[in-house]
């Protein structure tokens, strides 16, 4: 990580800001942000503060441009941003306990959810930028008081690299042509040289405007406009207003979630790369490294596949389900509730979330294989199917690569998950095909007191199998993004901000969404739902 991320005065000036922040405005407006006083920055040679309520009030200026909109969320973003960066230090947030926090989600960016479930996403996404420059890259040197003079030396390199190669050219010429036409020994600067270095001058120059490119074209830029504005500096601020007009030509985020089945990783197990992973295994922990190979045939590792495009309905899904939860997250437990099926409610009581998810992550991979088996399609039920195929493979893709940003410790979540693969494996491994794996679960008896996760998993599948496929699906997409959202609180800020730097994950977008909404921690158990769940069972006793 770059210096900036050490605790710095920026950092001290926003946590004393929100101690009392709450306290300057007590009528507010969770969808004109009028009385959010959240820092976005400072006025240049002035200690005055610029919030977010002041700029999202504001019509006149670059407030009143086709832009504003995008400028205005820049400046939300920013200050959410300098928000979240407490954490990365471990600061309290005092204004987490607030209604007003809560309702700037949940009433404010998630106002219109089925319409424009967009525009939260969009902040996040922008805040989460902010972060990644701030401690992965030097952005963040463009907005301090020197950011005249970094832009103009890079305008100067800009320049100055292609006169250096022109120069480089020119010197070549000339020592070639005298020493054509001296009788002396000396060596002329050979022709390959010569072009080398100027070609590397070019591509300096290259890297160095496509980075002051960058910078002029980003949400940066933006913040460094509202604040020339605001503080009446009208000639930086008319070259701003140019700068963002410039087109962005690299995203926020590249939109794809990572997936693992752990069914399909079985089935899709080669020979060679096993025998390949366990050479190369026994050889590289010699060193104490880990094997560069996934697999192994005495224990074979887990195959890392590529993401995929992070579809509209999953995320409609689950901040649809945020929305109507009003904050108050569940592990599936109240989707269960909701959809009439208490008799399931023994899956979500585990006792610990990895259990939870692997069970249900192996009902889902058997309901998905008992429909492509079978011949039922059409309707929503298509639409569920994706939700809850995506959000089950995406939570065991988290238990097996990313274990640091789920509740519990890695260790224990890396322990169990690999228990449950091994018994799926020791249990499936005859069968080459998913068909007949499929087949081989379905006739196996499992008896209630069987405890290991994986034939849980199995016997909450045919448990599922028994409802209609249309409810079916329902059930397990109201079931998983229940469960994603109740994941996502983390006291781990510095994993989340970490796995930025490769790309970020699709729950630090969520992590980052519950926090201003003042979601900072789980309910880790409802005595309402033991209770529905303990009278169900004891009605299908007596039934």
């Amino acid at each position: 990580m770059s210096a900036s991320s050490f605790l710095d005065k920026q950092t001290s000036n926003v946590e004393d800001h929100m101690k009392s922040e709450h306290q300057e405005s007590t009528n507010y407006d969770p969808v004109t942000l009028q009385g959010y006083n959240y820092l976005v920055c400072e006025r240049i040679d002035s200690p005055t503060e610029i919030t977010v309520s002041q700029t999202w009030l504001s019509n006149e200026g670059p407030f009143s441009s086709s832009d504003s909109k995008q400028l205005k969320r820049a400046c939300l973003s920013y200050a959410l941003f300098r928000l979240l960066r407490r954490s990365f230090f471990g600061i309290a947030c005092p204004e987490s306990r607030l209604q007003k926090t809560h309702d700037l989600v949940l009433k404010g960016l998630l106002v219109d959810v089925e319409n424009n479930y967009e525009a939260a996403y969009r902040v996040i996404e922008a805040e989460l930028a902010f972060t990644h420059d701030h401690f992965f890259t030097s952005s963040a040197s463009f907005n301090t008081k020197l950011s005249r003079l970094i832009i103009l030396l890079s305008i100067g390199k800009v320049c100055a690299y292609p006169l250096m190669a022109v120069l480089l050219i020119r010197t070549f010429i000339q020592n070639n042509d005298k020493t054509r036409s001296s009788e002396t020994q000396e060596m002329p600067v050979r022709l390959f040289e010569a072009v080398l270095a100027a070609v590397i001058m070019l591509m300096f120059s290259i890297v160095e405007l496509l980075q002051l490119y960058l910078y002029l074209s980003s949400d940066w830029a933006k913040i460094q406009l509202v604040r020339f504005y605001i503080s009446g500096k009208s000639i930086q601020c008319g070259t701003y207003m140019f700068y963002n007009k410039l087109p962005r030509i690299l995203g926020y985020w590249q939109h794809k979630i990572g997936q693992h089945s752990l069914l399909k990783d079985l089935h899709g197990r080669s020979f060679i790369t096993d025998i390949m992973g366990s050479v190369s295994g026994r050889f590289f922990r010699l060193f104490e490294y880990h094997s560069v190979m996934s697999r192994g045939i005495c224990h074979p590792g887990v195959k890392r596949s590529g993401p995929i495009r992070l579809n509209r309905d999953v995320n409609l899904a689950v901040v649809r389900t945020l929305k109507a939860s009003n904050g108050q997250l569940s592990n599936g437990a109240f989707s269960l509730q909701q959809n009439a099926q208490c008799r399931l409610l023994w899956a979500c009581q585990q006792g610990n979330h990895v259990s939870t998810m692997l069970i249900w992550h192996v009902a889902t991979e058997y309901c998905d294989l008992a429909q492509s088996c079978g011949k039922e399609v059409g309707g929503r039920s298509v639409s569920n199917r994706t939700i809850a195929g995506t959000l089950s493979n995406y939570c065991a893709y988290l238990m097996a690569f990313v274990p640091e940003l789920l509740p519990g410790h890695q260790l224990g979540t890396r322990k169990l998950f690999d228990k449950v693969r091994h018994d799926a494996l020791n249990m499936l491994s005859k069968e080459r095909t998913l068909h007949a794996k499929y087949r081989r679960m379905k006739t196996i008896e499992v008896k209630p007191s069987d405890e290991r996760v994986f034939m849980k998993g199995i016997r909450l599948g045919k448990q599922l199998k028994e409802i209609r496929h249309h409810m079916r699906w329902k059930v397990l997409a109201d079931f998983w993004t229940e469960m994603i959202l109740y994941i996502a609180p983390s006291d781990n800020a510095k994993a989340h901000i970490e796995h930025l730097a490769n790309g970020g994950e699709f729950l630090t977008h969520l992590w980052a969404l519950l926090f201003h909404a003042g979601i900072l921690e789980r309910d880790e158990f409802n005595h309402d739902i033991e209770n529905a769940a303990t009278d169900q069972s004891n009605q299908e006793v007596e039934d």
